[in-house]
Order: C-alpha cells, then structure tokens, then sequence
C-alpha cells in the first residue's frame, strides 16, 4: 500500500502503523530531553541551595565599613572591617576597603622598626612571651597566630600583613561546626583594643556572655545566622574566633570557641 492510498472511509493514509510507532518514540524522548535539561537549567539557576551566612555576613559589613569610610568614621569602619576580614581575609571588597582605610588614616604598610631589630624580626616563628611583647607593633602580625590547631581540627595556611592576619581551621573530627577563623588585629592602642572586645555585644546580639579565655577576659555572643564569636584582648592587639556552626547548640559553640581562643600564645 503506498503513502497515498485511501482507508475504507475515504481518508488518505500517510503513515504505516510501523512509521506511526516510531513518531510516538520520538515524541517521547523528545519530551525526556526537555524535561532534563529543564532539571539541570532549575539546579543552576538556584544558588540560594546552599547559602553561605558568612558571605551575608561580609556583604553586610562590607556595606557598612564603606558607608562609615565615606563620612570619615574610620574607627566604625576600622571594626567593620576587622569583622569582615575574620570572617574571610582573601574577600577581595574587604581587601580593597581596607586600602582605602589605610589612605584615609595614612597607615604606613608597615610600623615594625628597621630589620636590624634583631630582638623581633619580620615574620619572626617565635611568638612573643610578655606582656611588653604584646605593646610592639609587627611587619606581619601572623606571628600571633596559633602554630598549633586545637583537637579535632586543623589548620590552613596563615595570612597577613601589619595590621591584621587570620587562619582558617576546617574541623577533622568536631561535631556541629563547618568551619572555624582565628584572627588577630593590631588596634595600635590598648584601649582600642579592649574597645573591639567590648562591641562583640553590638556585631553579635544574641546569646552574650563574659567569658575567660585562658587567664583573660573575654566576650561571647551570636547571631541569627548560625555565627558565634569569642574576642578577647592583650596589649595593643585585640583576638577573635568566628565559628560558623551547623546544628550546634549554643551551649557547646560557646565552649568549642572559648577552647579555639585558647590555641591563640597571647591566652598562655
């Protein structure tokens, strides 16, 4: 029978049953294909899966540093920035914002004294002792990071500069915790210092609390993204931990930062 022969009603017929068959099988996976790409067009579209409060966080902060450098509030911008650097010291807005800050307050890049200072060198591995130590100011204060990652985490690679330095520590073994910042900031003066410590009730509202960290004082609190934080402070240097947690109570992340403070040679 060819493609133009008639049916017993008089209708043409144009396709064999076997042609017809094989028209339904196209249409069927056409309507695969389409249905998949559909699925994989939803899964990248939606980046909101997985949210980050620590980038919420550093956008916020960020806002706020930029908005305090612009009508020349440099300490306010100063605490926001140390805040946002803690969170992530690679972010290049932070980055950037604490340039502007140093041009603004004409902060030398460095205010260590000449390298024949043999006493504290640049990048000198021994961490200071005293409380004199903790007057000095540093080429890099990463000197004053933990060399040695608290039980149940470990440490990456510390960066830094003059004025602040940070560490991450990603968890091997603790429960309820994502990821873990230790940052250390040279606020020039030791009332400053004491100053940041004091406004963790400000940059982290909920669940404040008078902590001690070693045989200092200290401050604890939270936000409602998940994020606590232990600042505490030793001569001219104020020092945080950030600990972003994933179902922790606030009971324990409060004892997993004070712990993660103690790493930090200003606490011994």
């Amino acid at each position: 029978m060819t493609g133009n022969a008639r049916n017993k009603h008089g209708f043409k017929r144009y396709l064999t049953p076997r042609a017809l068959t094989w028209a339904m099988v196209s249409v069927v996976v056409l309507a695969l294909v389409i249905f998949g790409v559909a699925a994989l067009s939803a899964t990248d579209e939606d980046p909101t899966s997985a949210v980050d409060p620590a980038l919420d966080r550093i956008t916020s902060l960020n806002a706020l540093a930029s908005a305090a450098l612009e009508s020349g509030e440099t300490t306010a911008a100063q605490e926001y920035l140390a805040r946002s650097t803690a969170l992530d010291p690679a972010n290049a807005e932070t980055r950037r914002l604490v340039q502007q800050l140093q041009q603004k307050t004409n902060t030398p890049e460095s205010t260590t004294p000449p390298t024949n200072d043999t006493t504290h060198p640049p990048d000198d591995p021994e961490p200071p002792a005293s409380d004199a130590d903790y007057l000095k100011a540093y080429d890099n204060v990463k000197v004053l990071l933990p060399t040695k990652a608290a039980t149940g985490f470990a440490l990456g690679v510390p960066d830094g500069d003059s004025f602040s330095a940070a560490v991450l520590c990603l968890p091997t073994s603790a429960q309820g915790v994502e990821r873990v910042t230790l940052t250390v900031f040279d606020q020039k003066d030791p009332a400053k210092a004491k100053a940041f410590v004091d406004s963790i009730g400000k940059a982290y509202p909920l669940t404040p609390a008078n902590v001690t960290v070693g045989s200092l004082k200290g401050k604890y609190g939270t936000d409602s993204g998940g994020l606590g934080s232990v600042a505490f402070a030793r001569g001219r240097f104020s020092f945080e931990v950030i600990v972003i947690g994933s179902g922790a109570s606030a009971d324990s992340l409060k004892r997993l930062a004070v712990s993660l403070a103690e790493s930090f040679p200003a606490a011994r």
